[in-house]
């Protein structure tokens, strides 16, 4: 005895034919916006409430005779600022880090370095070394640092509440509210320094 066939009937269509390499998602109750909507909720929340990650960026070069630089969006907190040991060599040594007199964080989210006693190297990068937020998840491959049975927990508490009660799920969020409400903490350095908006 065969097994009918079952057919799937999606609307809209898909904008691109589908093969046997396809990858797709079937959600029974929420939708994946639904979904990413309620963790990057959770994100916003946590970094409101003050969990910090480690964040290092390499993508500011020097320029001749420039001292001011914009700092990334996503650092809140800077303490180590190391400047690359010969340009476009990608080799950072801890010997090369900037003495922590000969820089300062200014208005707006910049980095400004004291002209009397540092030598712009034009073509190097900096490293910056500090602590932000945690980056809004745009995709699957999206890398996440917080906690994580934290952030499902506190995502389950964003999700719509008409499709929880429609969908008799009030203990999965009563459980949730539970166990999300310890938050997350993070430690900053002693020597941060918080980024002037």
């Amino acid at each position: 005895m065969t097994t009918p066939a079952s057919t799937l009937t999606l609307a809209p269509a898909y904008t691109a034919a589908i093969d046997n390499t396809s990858k797709y998602e079937l959600h029974y109750i929420f939708t994946e916006d639904e979904y990413r909507r309620a963790i990057n909720m959770s994100i916003s929340h946590a970094a409101d409430g003050g969990y910090l990650i480690d964040k290092t960026d390499v993508s500011t070069t020097l320029v001749a005779s420039t001292f001011e630089y914009t700092l990334p969006t996503s650092m809140s907190y800077v303490h180590r600022v190391t400047t690359e040991r010969t340009a476009a060599g990608g080799l950072f040594d801890d010997s090369d880090a900037l003495d922590p007199r000969n820089w300062q964080l200014i208005s707006p989210r910049k980095l400004k370095l004291h002209e009397d006693y540092y030598s712009v190297s034009a073509g190097k990068d900096l490293r910056i070394e500090g602590h932000g937020r945690q980056d809004v998840l745009t995709s699957d491959t999206s890398i996440c640092y917080l906690p994580m049975e934290w952030l499902v927990q506190k995502a389950i508490t964003f999700l719509p509440e008409n499709k929880i009660q429609s969908n008799k799920l009030d203990e999965t969020y009563r459980r949730a509210l539970i166990l999300s409400a310890r938050e997350p903490s993070s430690n900053l350095r002693p020597d941060s320094r918080r980024v002037v908006e």
